[in-house]
C-alpha cells in the first residue's frame, strides 16, 4: 500500500472555472485532462513543466466556498486504502467510481479534510 502521487483540489465557482484555469495557464500551468465526473462534477487537471499539479472542480451542486477544497490521492491498491482509512475514522462520501482508466472513492476524515482516492488501471 502506497501513494504515488497527491495533489490539491481547488474548488472553483462553476460560472467562474474557466477564467480559474485560464489564470493558472497564465502562470505556467497546462491543461492535461478535462472531464465531467458521473456526479456532474468539471474537472480539469493542469500541471507545470516541473510537473507541479493541480486540479480544479467546479460543480453547482457543491455547497463549499471555493478555495482549497481536499486532495487528490493516486495510490496503488484502492481496496487497502478505503480499509485502512476507514480503520481510523475516514467516512466514504461515495460509492466506488470505475472508468476505463481508474477506481475512485470520495472520503472524508474526522475531521473534514476531503480526499479523492483514485487507482489509477491503465
Amino acid at each position: 500500500m502506497k501513494i504515488t502521487s497527491l495533489y490539491p483540489i481547488y474548488l472553483a465557482e462553476a460560472s467562474l472555472v474557466d477564467a480559474d484555469v485560464d489564470a493558472l495557464k497564465m502562470v505556467g500551468f497546462e491543461e492535461k485532462h478535462h472531464f465531467t465526473d458521473i456526479d456532474g462534477t468539471d474537472v480539469h487537471v493542469l500541471r507545470t513543466s516541473s510537473d507541479t499539479r493541480i486540479d480544479v472542480f467546479a460543480n453547482n451542486k457543491i455547497t463549499d466556498k471555493p478555495g482549497l477544497y481536499g486532495l487528490r490521492v493516486n495510490v496503488d491498491n484502492l481496496d487497502e486504502f478505503i480499509e485502512f482509512t476507514t480503520s481510523i475514522g475516514f467516512k466514504k462520501n461515495s460509492e466506488i467510481e470505475v472508468t476505463d482508466t481508474n477506481r475512485s472513492v470520495y472520503m472524508e476524515s474526522a475531521s473534514g479534510l476531503k480526499v479523492w482516492f483514485i487507482e489509477h488501471i491503465k
